[in-house]
């Protein structure tokens, strides 16, 4: 990937602006004043040519033809060479109907942000608004949906339960998938404490989220103990999914059932639905900095260098009751060896050097978290998203007060590089990430 260098990178912050602002073009001159820089504006041409190149890279319209001469009213003359040096299908057109059809293309396109993002800007262009799979149930991003028979049509579908399946509308319901058994369970919760449907039993769910109580009917029975995905709605509200559960066998009785939540996550969108259960992120570092503990052979500091490529998502790995993405040790080195060995929120914090290699010690930590993998298509496990960081900075960030802002400032060093890795991810998506 071509990097440009200070000038052109302040060239295309203003091109970009121009596309915020709904600016139709700019001429040379105007853009050698925004810039700001002393810059003639007949140097302009061979900068904005590499801006188009990256943009070509990035997949993105050339925006050179953004900027025109005051006088032709036609962009510079190294712009039409570019589409040969790139290998661009002219198709015959003029150049003037070259230069219509960039135009064009750079007002339809709603990709800029890919740029702002390599570059490292924080301009605000629009960014698509992430859309979940209705396959993908993930109770930290709710959907609602108008009725039970809605869930099921669109979040499971025929492959799983057919048309003619005799429970579609009641409460609850079991399916089978590769001789596995699931639940799907449509609780009312209780409004002002009393029953919000007919059933009479009162349903009602902690403020956390994390345990549903099932009390006050007559009918008793002993609740199941398979995975159950819940959908709850109250009030007039649609039903939203609130996480997969299973029965507290210990604590329930027949007339009074708990019910705890084992995972935010079910992926249905595979043959073979993933439960992903609750993955300790802190949990998952320790063991990778436990295996980093005894390693006698590290990268020398500074001594690895980014590969800027996106890399396929790892297999799930089954650990005890838990599927996870793994975690690659050497991965880790080179990232801590990328940082110097240092930490990234402040280079000035103690360290020490490690036993076995001598090496200063610090731990890796996987910035946009390991947990949140499904939502991406790229591997999250690469150098690119594993920043350096000292014991003190570590823990902060798990467990300390004010640990968003250590999270935006790596996000703000780190937003160039994620994308690199195909990893492109909001400030505001990655501080959901650590609530």
């Amino acid at each position: 990937m071509i990097q440009l260098n200070k000038i052109e990178k302040k060239l295309a912050e203003q091109l970009l602006l121009t596309i915020y602002n709904n600016e139709s073009y700019v001429t040379f001159k105007e853009l050698a004043k925004r810039v700001n820089i002393e810059i003639r504006h007949r140097q302009i041409g061979k900068h904005i040519a590499q801006i188009s190149i990256l943009c070509h890279e990035l997949g993105l319209p050339l925006l050179s033809a953004k900027v025109r001469n005051q006088s032709t009213k036609m962009p510079g003359m190294g712009f039409y060479p570019l589409y040969e040096m790139m290998g661009i299908p002219t198709n015959g057109k003029t150049e003037q109907e070259l230069y219509k059809s960039e135009l064009q293309a750079i007002r339809n396109c709603k990709e800029w942000y890919k740029l702002e993002d390599y570059l490292g800007l924080d301009i605000g262009l629009p960014r698509p608004t992430p859309r979940q799979s209705p396959k993908l149930l993930d109770a930290r991003r709710p959907y609602p949906y108008a009725k039970s028979v809605d869930v099921l049509n669109i979040c499971f579908g025929e492959e799983y339960l057919g048309k003619h399946y005799d429970g579609w509308m009641m409460g609850a319901l079991n399916f089978e998938v590769n001789d596995t058994e699931y639940g799907v369970w449509f609780p009312k919760l209780a409004i002002n404490g009393k029953a919000a449907s007919k059933s009479g039993w009162i349903n009602t769910i902690s403020d956390d989220g994390m345990i549903i109580e099932e009390y006050g009917s007559d009918d008793v029975f002993v609740p199941s103990e398979e995975p159950t995905m819940v959908f709850a709605k109250q009030g007039n509200d649609g039903y939203r999914f609130k996480g997969v559960f299973v029965a507290d066998m210990e604590r329930s009785t027949e007339e009074h059932h708990y019910y705890y939540k084992i995972a935010d996550v079910a992926d249905f969108r595979t043959s073979v639905p993933v439960i992903h259960r609750f993955d300790d992120e802190r949990e998952s570092d320790d063991k990778l900095i436990a295996e980093l503990r005894d390693e006698e052979t590290f990268a020398p500091a500074n001594g690895f260098v980014y590969n800027g490529k996106p890399v396929p998502v790892p297999e799930l790995k089954q650990i005890q009751e838990r599927k996870i993405y793994p975690r690659n040790k050497q991965k880790a080195i080179n990232a801590l060896a990328h940082a110097g060995y240092v930490c990234e929120i402040d280079s000035k914090h103690f360290t020490f050097n490690r036993k076995r290699s001598g090496v200063p010690y610090t731990e890796p930590h996987h910035l946009v978290p390991m947990a949140e993998q499904y939502h991406f298509d790229t591997s999250l496990d690469v150098e690119e998203n594993i920043v350096s960081l000292c014991s003190t900075c570590h823990n902060h960030i798990h467990y300390g007060e004010g640990a968003e802002e250590l999270l935006k400032q790596l996000y703000k060093a780190r937003k160039k590089v994620l994308a690199s890795a195909g990893i492109v991810i909001t400030e505001e998506e990655l501080l959901s990430y650590y609530k």
